[in-house]
């Protein structure tokens, strides 16, 4: 009985944080947004040229390397912010067939880490942004 009550009011508090984002402060929410995705893209960029000391095209010097643009996605009034990488990214993340030798490179999985390692920093960043929302209530 305790644990469903404490669900709802999860529940409650998750949905108030939603509408806190999306209708009382979305500038500030997309500009958080926006600050998280260029400390990411830096980051995974640190990892790509400490990874990587052959040539690998332009994955390494930041050329293909962007943050892209904020989305809101309506239904669940969530914020994403995708980083674009080198056309051939994936192949040196997951692994490939080497087509001359016949040997398959392994992938090194460098983004994913580096991904996996921000995820608790951004935590802290999200806490922090809803501390200073939430100061004026």
């Amino acid at each position: 009985m305790a644990q469903a009550e404490l669900k709802e009011d999860f529940e409650k508090l998750e949905k108030d944080i939603i509408r806190l984002s999306a209708d009382v402060a979305p500038k500030e929410c997309k500009a958080f947004m926006r600050k998280e995705g260029n400390k990411l893209k830096n980051k995974i960029k640190v990892a790509l040229k400490a990874g990587y000391r052959k040539k690998t095209g332009n994955l390494v010097n930041g050329k293909y390397l962007k943050r892209g643009k904020v989305y809101l996605y309506k239904p669940e009034n969530s914020y994403e912010t995708r980083i674009h990488f080198a056309p051939h990214a994936h192949l040196l993340e997951l692994g490939f067939n080497h087509v001359k030798s016949g040997r398959h490179i392994a992938g090194r999985h460098l983004i994913g880490k580096t991904q996996d390692a921000f995820a608790g920093e951004y935590e802290k960043d999200v806490e922090g942004l809803v501390d200073d929302l939430t100061k004026g209530w």
